[in-house]
């Protein structure tokens, strides 16, 4: 009955997640009907000064962490504090886009969904098709008039290093490294990555991306769940290094997929390795 029930929420929500990826000409006819919408570019600074689309505002995700290193995000007043000197409130449609990866929308969609966020869709860069509909670009800052954010953050997106470790039952949950297969290994040229947190299997985050860094179909995503034997009955914990890479598996298990109980591991791999008594695995 327990799967009955699971396998039935995700069909009925399979539209509703997929409505939060939009095109370039859903972006033109949502800026028509509300010219209020709020545009974020989630990329770098130097980049959003270079050019970015017309009116957006810009929010790099690492803005969003408490302290170095990165991996744990600033509270719920401090991030709501922030989101509302961008002009940005709870009730704003907001629309997102990056430098084409999808790594920093996902990560800014996670934390406004975490806060309560009513409306947040994904544009993903794509200069061709933004051509074809004439999204206007613009080297020139926006002007941004301080909105209120009400947070309303929500429970079940985060799980500590604390918690985590005082699991019993491995059986009951999914780990998963989103990094790049040799971090998972400890074998990266840089020699930064000491191996992967005990019991956890490798997905890279761009598994679940095409080519030009939009999402797989769920269809797609849905079959590297069952490859790697990542069910909705199991909690999924998801980690990478700061966890901007973590978001997009997030996004794809828990939005697209609408599994009902997928979690970032809060730190990451930034914050496990801290601890030399946590183990790690090559």
């Amino acid at each position: 009955m327990k799967r009955i029930i699971i396998y039935l929420s995700l069909f009925l929500f399979a539209a509703q997640a997929q409505a939060t990826l939009i095109t370039a000409k859903d972006f033109i006819d949502i800026c028509k009907a509300d010219p209020k919408a709020v545009i974020i570019d989630c990329d770098r600074a130097a980049n959003y000064t270079a050019s970015h689309v017309k009116g957006a505002v810009n929010i790099f995700p690492q803005e969003l962490f408490s302290g170095k290193p990165d991996g744990i995000f600033k509270s719920a007043d401090e991030l709501a504090v922030f989101f509302g000197s961008k002009g940005i409130s709870e009730a704003s449609q907001i629309i997102l886009y990056d430098d084409g990866s999808n790594k920093y929308t996902s990560t800014i969609h996670f934390v406004l969904d975490y806060l309560g966020a009513e409306d947040v869709k994904i544009l993903t860069k794509n200069m061709a098709e933004w051509e074809k509909v004439r999204i206007p670009l613009t080297s020139a800052a926006t002007k941004i008039a301080p909105a209120t954010f009400n947070a309303k953050p929500k429970s079940g997106y985060m799980i500590s290093i604390a918690d985590f470790k005082a699991k019993t039952d491995q059986s009951s949950y999914t780990l998963i490294d989103n990094r790049k297969v040799e971090e998972f290994q400890g074998v990266d040229v840089d020699k930064k990555s000491k191996g992967h947190l005990p019991n956890a299997i490798g997905i890279f985050y761009k598994d679940f991306l095409n080519a030009d860094g939009s999402y797989k179909t769920k269809e797609e995503i849905d079959a590297i769940a069952k490859k790697y034997a990542v069910a909705p009955e199991k909690e999924v914990i998801l980690y990478c290094n700061s966890n901007i890479l973590a978001a997009v598996g997030y996004y794809a298990f828990k939005v697209l997929l609408n599994y009902p109980d997928v979690k970032i591991l809060e730190g990451g791999y930034n914050y496990w390795a801290l601890d030399a008594a946590n183990l790690l695995i090559k």
